[in-house]
């Protein structure tokens, strides 16, 4: 399973997984890439809450940030 948001007519799109020390462990500038749970080194996250932060801009120059929290269960 793979952790990406469903998002049309964006031009700019920057997401951000952090673990619960704010340590960065996802990033993708990519609409097609997604978090699967690996870190950015490869290694598999253990489960619990991590936060994400979506920032994007639209086709009509409005910008948006977006933030969560997502579960990971293994």
């Amino acid at each position: 399973d793979v952790f990406l948001p469903v998002m049309t007519g964006v031009d700019e799109f920057q997401m951000q997984i952090f673990d619960r020390w704010g340590n960065l462990v996802f990033e993708s500038n990519s609409t097609n890439e997604g978090w699967d749970g690996y870190d950015k080194n490869k290694r598999l996250m253990p489960a619990g809450v991590y936060v994400y932060k979506i920032t994007f801009r639209l086709s009509n120059n409005s910008r948006s940030t977006q933030i969560g929290d997502v579960t990971l269960i293994r």
